[in-house]
């Protein structure tokens, strides 16, 4: 047997034993590379050792080595090797650092919860006056203007009486819809928002409630 076709067997066969117990990588270096870890050192050495005497032959064809020394300590590595469980060290590696590692979920923050912003409200009042009509919307500012009046309220603006009864009502869904519609006929929005927050501090808007309806927008 020549020279170069004993070494490439040489090589093959570790590359096989490796890859059967887990490794990975193209040619012996690579393979030892990805379990190096698990081997003690005189292996590591004895493999590499292999492995490039591997690729001097084959790249030259004249390497300067001893056959029947290489041979020798290829069976003494083989038995080594052999007597290491390398596919079992992997898997209890990994399930060392598995263990020690810390599940995301424990350690992560807690999400912040929602808060019922001026913005967040504002898009919900839109959304509430979305579609209306202008003929809806002028019958709305009639009536509304017709029940401030009646209460001795002043209206100099097509929207104040919508304003006036949205502070006035104790049903929350008509105040809610009756700011929205003074939005709609001109009403500045942040103005309108301010009727809202008045409503949430004295307790006459249950804010969960509204947040809940305003996420859902």
């Amino acid at each position: 047997m020549d020279k170069t076709t004993l070494i490439i067997g040489i090589s093959k066969h570790f590359e096989t034993v490796l890859e059967e117990a887990g490794a990975v990588g193209k040619g012996l270096h690579a393979k030892i590379d990805s379990v190096e870890h698990v081997l003690p050192d005189y292996v590591v050495k004895s493999l590499r050792k292999l492995a490039t005497i591997r690729n001097k032959q084959v790249h030259s064809s004249h390497g300067k080595w001893d056959e029947e020394d290489v041979l020798s300590e290829a069976l003494r590595l083989a038995g080594h090797v052999a007597c290491i469980d390398i596919k079992g060290e992997i898997e209890r590696l990994a399930l060392n650092q598995e263990r020690m590692t810390p599940r995301a979920s424990l350690f992560e923050s807690e999400p912040e919860p929602a808060k019922l912003t001026d913005e967040l409200i504002a898009t919900y009042l839109a959304s509430l006056y979305a579609g209306i009509s202008a003929e809806d919307l002028d019958a709305a500012v009639d009536a509304a203007n017709t029940r401030a009046m009646a209460a001795f309220m002043t209206c100099s603006d097509d929207w104040d009486g919508l304003q006036h009864i949205a502070m006035m009502t104790d049903d929350e869904e008509e105040c809610l819809i009756l700011v929205a519609q003074s939005i709609q006929a001109g009403a500045d929005i942040e103005a309108s928002v301010s009727i809202i927050r008045q409503r949430l501090e004295n307790g006459r808007l249950d804010e969960k409630v509204l947040l809940a309806k305003c996420l859902a927008a």
